[in-house]
């Protein structure tokens, strides 16, 4: 199995866009044959709250 991660730098004034991306994140992955692990989104608590993370995961 191959672990796909991609990095996001958010612009606050577009989280909602990047929600909606999100969302729709698992069934992109899908349609590709891969699936979606999770998305790690930024939190007020700890470390910069522009950054997000997801975990794709593809079949060897």
């Amino acid at each position: 199995m191959l672990t796909f991660s991609i990095r996001y730098t958010l612009d606050a004034a577009k989280l909602g866009d990047f929600a909606a991306y999100a969302r729709a994140l698992p069934a992109s992955a899908r349609r590709c044959g891969a699936q979606a692990v999770t998305c790690y989104l930024p939190t007020k608590f700890a470390g910069p709250t522009n950054r997000a993370l997801a975990l794709i995961d593809f079949p060897s």
